[in-house]
């Protein structure tokens, strides 16, 4: 049988939408799919952690040793020179200006031969065919902890509960990014919400909730989830994000992927861009888009 090897990276939203491709491509060519998780051991500066274990995935885990990253020279090998290594494909996300561009490639592959993704895949048109079978294995499983669970509590009790989904990228190296201006439209975004909707309750989910220490910054009074400051939290924070009925998000796969989630009937999401981040495309079938620049 052919493989899908999905090289992953990054947090746990990068690791989904890698997964999600990977998982889509290999149910629509009948291939085993394997997760490489070696690149973990490099990253020095975010530390982030293989997190995709904490769900029911339908993959094997390949082992992080020699092999595992003795794979990255081999697909330095097939991508430099294809016929010396004829059974793999290696695929990267193409690249076009700085940004990620869509490949159509993945979609149109049927052969049957072994594939190496390397890319985040940040696109829902991967997996769109297969969104049944990703809801399904991303699934929450049961909140074990204390105060997750009051937090849960307090969104299922909420008439029409609101996540407010905000980025900033400050550890990331030469970002130049203006807090005060993300706060502002997304104060906007909610203002206007509240007005034409009046009764919800808003919960903040961001990685820098000192902004957010008066309670009113965002123009309503919003209850600031402070869980999740571990990568390991990250699947519960995730978890609490999708039980809302209503989300504004930015650029943030980990946000997308709460938003995306969410299974309430009544559900809406708003995808406010900012300059220098991902456009319209970023946003899944049915979403909002909001040009802030």
């Amino acid at each position: 049988m052919h493989t899908i090897r999905v090289n992953l990276a990054g947090g746990l939203g990068n690791q989904m939408f890698m997964y999600a491709a990977g998982r889509a491509l290999a149910e629509r060519t009948g291939g085993r799919l394997l997760l490489n998780p070696a690149a973990f051991r490099r990253d020095r500066m975010y530390k982030r952690v293989f997190l995709l274990d904490r769900f029911p995935v339908s993959a094997t885990i390949l082992p992080d040793d020699w092999s595992g990253r003795a794979l990255d020279a081999v697909d330095c090998l097939a991508s430099a020179c294809p016929w010396l290594v004829p059974e793999l494909t290696v695929i990267h996300e193409p690249v076009h200006c700085g940004e990620s561009a869509f490949c159509a490639e993945l979609l149109r592959m049927r052969d049957g031969r072994s594939v190496s993704l390397r890319g985040y895949w940040q696109d829902e048109r991967y997996f769109r065919d297969c969104a049944g079978i990703i809801r399904r294995e991303f699934a929450p499983r049961v909140i074990d902890d204390s105060t997750a669970a009051e937090y849960r509590l307090r969104i299922e009790q909420a008439p029409h509960p609101v996540a407010v989904c905000i980025r900033f990228f400050r550890e990331v190296p030469g970002e130049t990014s203006d807090p005060a201006m993300i706060i502002a439209a997304f104060r906007r975004a909610v203002a206007e919400h509240a007005r034409g909707v009046p009764g919800c309750r808003y919960f903040v989910f961001t990685e820098e909730p000192g902004y957010f220490a008066d309670p009113t910054s965002l123009g309503v009074h919003a209850t600031v989830v402070k869980h999740g400051v571990r990568n390991e939290d990250a699947p519960t924070h995730l978890h609490l994000i999708s039980l809302c009925r209503t989300f504004f998000i930015g650029y943030s796969s980990f946000h997308w992927w709460g938003a995306w989630l969410g299974q309430h009937p009544g559900k809406t999401v708003t995808y406010l861009h900012f300059p220098g981040r991902r456009g319209a495309e970023y946003a899944a079938a049915g979403w909002n888009f909001m040009d802030v620049g």
